[in-house]
This record gives structure tokens, C-alpha cells and sequence, in this order.
């Protein structure tokens, strides 16, 4: 029987953070999962074919550089129980690798997510297999964003959004090394270019 979850994670040529994840992942499994390590062009490219390779029912997409403090897997699965056919999301925990100013940006992309309907993939996105064929994958043509565009999708196709519940810990050195306020102003012109029109788009699509 094929195992019910597959994880991929989209990975560059060199990834510090790897080892580390796949070493916590080890840790949680329970016997009934598959790890995708997968690399493309583009990150889409990469979601989009591991996501093919993968066996599982359901596919959770993690970032190499996510850290697992423990008690995530088991946290999804039982997200997973509850509502089977939604796209999941964790919250959003920065680690300390990066300004503290970023505990603020955690908190923003919480509020965000819940009120707005709009988690990124920093927040292990999980879906079933079957949906995401269904909604067509990652858009590989996007320039930037391709997860929160994914996440548009599944709600133009009527796929309700369920938190998990729990923080999901990712790195925060990018801020460190592009500064604070460049990078958290990018991010939020990034979004509102892209999600106005998606919400314009979902809108009339009712």
C-alpha cells in the first residue's frame, strides 16, 4: 500500500539547512511516509515535479530551510482526519537567525492567513494529491509567488482552507541579509500585486 503522506521539498543545488530537516523528518516517521527532494529550473518546477513523483495520498510541501521542533507530523495527520479534502497551513514561527523584527512579520502573516484566506508555502502547505491535479499544480510561468498563487487556485476551486494549528519554524536569514525593511517592503508590494486581482478574479467567479 502506498504511503498516505508524501513531503517534497523543492531544494536549490546547496541547501545548509537540508540534512537537518530530513534528519527531524526521520525522526517523526511513523512509518507511512515518503520524502521527495526535489530540484527544477524554478521552485514550481521543482513543487510540480515532485509532487508527480510523489506516492502519497496527501502531499506536504515543506522549504528546506523549515525547522521541526517535533510533533508536526503528528499535528498535520490529525489536521489531515479532520478535514481531508482542504488545503492545510501551520502557522508562521521565524527563528532567531534574523532581526526580531521578523517575530512582527510572523505575527502579520498569521493574521493574514486566518483573515484573509492567504497562507505561503514558508507555512507547509498540505492538499491531496488529487486536488492538486485537479487545480493544476504550482504555475510555473510565475515570476515570484508561485505558492500563493497556488493557494488562489484551490480557492477558485472551491477548496476550503483548514489551520492546523501549530507554528511551522523557518529561517529568517533572509532579512538579516537583504535587511529588514527592503525585504518585508517587497514581500508586501509582491502581495497585493498578486492578490488583488486573484481576489477580484475570485470574486466574480461566485
Amino acid at each position: 500500500m502506498p504511503p498516505s503522506l508524501s513531503i517534497v521539498i523543492p531544494a536549490a543545488p546547496v541547501e545548509p539547512a537540508l540534512p537537518r530537516l530530513l534528519e527531524a523528518l526521520a525522526a517523526q516517521d511513523d512509518g507511512d511516509l515518503s520524502i521527495e527532494v526535489a530540484r527544477g529550473a524554478s521552485r514550481a518546477e521543482a513543487l510540480n515535479q515532485g509532487t508527480h513523483r510523489a506516492t502519497g495520498a496527501h502531499v506536504w510541501w515543506l522549504h528546506a530551510d523549515t525547522r521541526l521542533l517535533g510533533g508536526e507530523l503528528a499535528a498535520l495527520r490529525a489536521s489531515l482526519a479532520r478535514a481531508p479534502d482542504a488545503l492545510h497551513w501551520f502557522d508562521l514561527a521565524y527563528d532567531r537567525d534574523g532581526p526580531w523584527l521578523t517575530q512582527l512579520n510572523a505575527r502579520g502573516a498569521n493574521r493574514r492567513s486566518r483573515w484573509l484566506g492567504a497562507p505561503y508555502g514558508d507555512q507547509g502547505l498540505c492538499l491531496s494529491r488529487a486536488a492538486f491535479m485537479r487545480v493544476g499544480g504550482f504555475p510555473e510561468d510565475a515570476a515570484y509567488g508561485e505558492d500563493h498563487l497556488f493557494v488562489w487556485r484551490c480557492r477558485r476551486a472551491g477548496i476550503r482552507l483548514h489551520p492546523v494549528g501549530i507554528p511551522l519554524h523557518t529561517s529568517a536569514r533572509r532579512y538579516r541579509d537583504e535587511g529588514w525593511a527592503r525585504t518585508t517592503a517587497r514581500f508586501a508590494w509582491r502581495f497585493f500585486a498578486q492578490a488583488g486581482p486573484e481576489a477580484w478574479a475570485l470574486w466574480r467567479g461566485r
